[in-house]
C-alpha cells in the first residue's frame, strides 16, 4: 500500500534452486495484538505500523531462521529566532526520539514463530542520535538489548533478554 499508511507486515523470498525456481514471497502481516500493544487501538484497526519503525538488526540463526529487531525512531528539528542586542539570531537543535522496539523470530521457511516488544521512550539532543537507541548483542542461547532508561524512571541502563523460544 501507499507508504504514508505505514507498514502492513514483513515479507521474505524463498527458493531452493536459484537458477530453476521462481521466487515465492512469504507474507507475514503484523498481528492486531502487537499493533494494539505497541501503538493503540485505533492504529490496530487500520492494521499498519507507522513508517517510523525501521529494522536495526537482523540476526541469522544456525537453524536457517532469523530474528529481526525493529525500532521506532524519528528526529524533530527545533529552531528558535531570538533577538540579541537588536539583531536576530537563530538557535537550532535536533531532537532524536527512540521509542518502542519489537522483535520477530522467523523459522527457516520465513514464517513468523513469535514476536515480542520492549516499551521504551528515549530522547537525545544534538548528539546525532548516538545515545538514544539500543545496543543489541547475541549469544548461542539468548539475544540481549541494552538501552538507557529515561531519567524519569531512574536513568538506569536496562537489559532486556530473549531466548530463541521468545
Amino acid at each position: 500500500t501507499a507508504i504514508e499508511n505505514g507498514y502492513e507486515g514483513d515479507f521474505s523470498y524463498r527458493w531452493h534452486h536459484l537458477k530453476t525456481d521462481t521466487f515465492k514471497p512469504v507474507l507475514n502481516p503484523f498481528s492486531k495484538a502487537l499493533i494494539t500493544e505497541i501503538e493503540d487501538e485505533a492504529t490496530a484497526k487500520e492494521g499498519f505500523l507507522p513508517t517510523s519503525y525501521k529494522t536495526i538488526k537482523i540476526i541469522l540463526r544456525s537453524n536457517g531462521g532469523y530474528i529481526k529487531v525493529n525500532e521506532s525512531s524519528f528526529m524533530i528539528k527545533d529552531q528558535e529566532i531570538i533577538m540579541m542586542n537588536g539583531v536576530a539570531s537563530t538557535l537550532g537543535k535536533n531532537v532524536y526520539n527512540f521509542e518502542n522496539v519489537f522483535i520477530q523470530n522467523f523459522d527457516s521457511s520465513g514464517k513468523l514463530v513469535w514476536e515480542s516488544w520492549v516499551k521504551k521512550n528515549q530522547s537525545s539532543v544534538n548528539d546525532g542520535g548516538m545515545l538514544g537507541s539500543v545496543f543489541i548483542y547475541n549469544t548461542e542461547s539468548s539475544i540481549y538489548m541494552l538501552y538507557n532508561d529515561p531519567i524519569s524512571n531512574g536513568g538506569d541502563i536496562v537489559e532486556a533478554s530473549f531466548t530463541p523460544e521468545g
